[in-house]
């Protein structure tokens, strides 16, 4: 995995992480805009993990 695939990964994420926002922006109830902040923030978590493991796996193969 390059760089640009990560770059791609990541405007994927904040697209989806846009859409959702808005969408319980527009429930404009602020349990669910906390919610909705939880759960992109462990989102993006998960993906930088995944992230961070691929270009540990490339490396070692590299090695």
């Amino acid at each position: 995995m390059d760089i640009k695939h990560i770059k791609y990964l990541l405007d994927l994420f904040e697209g989806a992480v846009e859409k959702r926002t808005a969408v319980y922006e527009l429930a404009e109830d602020e349990n669910d805009e906390n919610q909705a902040a939880a759960d992109c923030g462990k989102a993006k978590a998960e993906l930088l993990k995944a992230i961070e493991d691929l270009i540990h796996v490339k490396e070692n193969r590299s090695i």
